[in-house]
């Protein structure tokens, strides 16, 4: 192989890398919605097995919190337990959650994350 056939193939597999880190996929629907009169009423997702996150759609919950169960909680024998998470919150979670998935990816493909070179922290991590 030349040089310029494996400069070639090197771009390629950092591109391959790159495009990982790229998300393209939509907001999931919910797994399940729950009306009125049944308890806990509200949209529930079920992202991956014994994961639960939901929202509430109750007078007596509040409306801007997100509700979380994960494997732990059935370990602990609270298996019905939920945290309670702000809006907000769970936003922050979810994009961690998504970042740290891409940093992985980009681990596995051999190229180094976008992230890697940044340097300090973020406005986010610093204030709290």
């Amino acid at each position: 192989m030349s040089a310029t056939e494996q400069t070639i193939a090197t771009l390629r597999a950092q591109i391959a890398g790159l495009l990982s880190q790229i998300d393209t996929t939509a907001k999931p629907r919910p797994t399940v919605v729950t009306q009125h009169p049944e308890p806990s009423p509200g949209a529930a997702w079920h992202p991956v097995r014994n994961w639960t996150v939901r929202t509430i759609d109750d007078d007596l919950v509040e409306p801007r919190h997100v509700y979380v169960t994960c494997p732990e909680h059935g370990r602990s024998g609270a298996a019905a337990d939920f945290d309670a998470l702000t809006s907000d919150d769970a936003r922050r979670l979810a994009m961690a959650l998504l970042a740290a998935a891409d940093w992985a990816d980009g681990l596995a493909a051999d190229v180094t994350p976008l992230d890697a070179r940044r340097t300090g922290t973020s406005r986010t991590e610093a204030s709290q």
